[in-house]
């Protein structure tokens, strides 16, 4: 365990420049109020949704943040950090299904360009939040095994 102490520093300005990076989605969620006061009906919904994308971003940057902590404290392999890695993963997925119907919705130029790019950012942000939780479980699978090991020995 050589590298410990380098992955907890880096783990500690990794986790500072994810709070940072926490005040984007912020700004998605404060907007709601501003949309639902749009006379437009497609506003009210598209905007909503836009709003629910952005609470997944900072839900999953929020276990991201959780999890680089643990990092830091030197806790690698435990079910906190499964949690975390499992919290992330369905995060993407919600923000795929949620996030890009509001670019795909509003930019009708060249529309088929920005729907040939916002389905490949669907998919790659959906195969991301299942390879996550994927890793979540194996994880899991992991820990209960060493427990029982731990256990008999």
């Amino acid at each position: 365990m050589e590298n410990t102490r380098l992955i907890q520093v880096v783990s500690r300005w990794c986790s500072r420049l994810c709070s940072l990076g926490m005040f984007f989605p912020l700004l998605g969620i404060i907007s709601l109020p501003w949309m639902l006061s749009s006379s437009y009906n497609h506003i009210k919904i598209f905007g909503f949704i836009a709003v629910v994308g952005c609470g997944a971003y900072f839900y999953g940057l929020l276990k991201l943040r959780r999890l680089l902590k643990l990092y830091e404290k030197g806790i690698f392999f435990s079910k906190d950090a499964v949690i975390c890695f499992r919290g992330m993963g369905w995060a993407l997925i919600v923000a795929a299904m949620t996030a890009h119907w509001f670019n795909i919705s509003f930019f009708t130029d060249e529309f088929t360009t920005h729907l040939t790019d916002s389905l490949s950012s669907i998919f790659h942000e959906l195969f991301g939040g299942v390879v996550l939780i994927v890793i979540a479980w194996a994880m899991d699978e992991g820990r209960v095994i060493k427990e029982e090991h731990d256990q008999f020995i």
